[in-house]
């Protein structure tokens, strides 16, 4: 029960990713900025570009060209520390669709748990609310931090790929 909980709890609230780069701003941001020509379907990058203010910009999984509206999209800051270091603080955006999709699961779980106890009784009635009230919800869940994950590491890699080339 209690990594039901902390499986709940980080899909509540993701987590923060901080990248830490010694370079000048300006190399930093035409760093982010080669995403948006880099990705394609037959590119190294698996990832996208959404939008790039400067200050900020959004990634998301690159999927064969496909717009998918589920997976998770990543929200990058760039600021200045003490140290006049960059860094890049990350994580998450809540995706409505996705939380959406789960509040009607559990919901249809429980009108066919209501329908085997009270109506019908039939055992498929209860093996839909059990679908509906478990399984659909964790792989929700799984997938949205799973893909929170996989741009997390492959973000990482481009970056330290970028500036070991230079």
């Amino acid at each position: 029960m209690k990594k039901l909980k902390a499986f709940v709890r980080d899909y509540l609230t993701p987590k923060n990713k901080v990248f830490i780069i010694n370079q000048p701003r300006d190399q930093v941001n035409s760093a982010i900025e080669n995403i948006r020509s880099s990705s394609s379907i037959f590119s190294d990058l698996d990832f996208e570009l959404k939008d790039f203010t400067g200050e900020q910009f959004l990634i998301s999984l690159n999927r064969l060209g496909w717009k998918l509206p589920y997976p998770s999209i990543i929200i990058g800051i760039i600021s200045i520390n003490n140290e006049f270091q960059i860094v890049i603080n990350c994580k998450r955006k809540s995706n409505l669709f996705g939380i959406i999709f789960i509040f009607l699961s559990l919901f249809s779980g429980c009108v066919y748990l209501f329908r085997f106890f009270f109506m019908l009784q039939e055992i498929k009635d209860l093996c839909f609310g059990f679908l509906f009230l478990t399984v659909l919800p964790y792989l929700a869940m799984w997938y949205s931090i799973m893909t929170e994950e996989v741009l997390y590491k492959r973000f990482e890699v481009y970056l330290k790929k970028h500036f070991n080339k230079k």
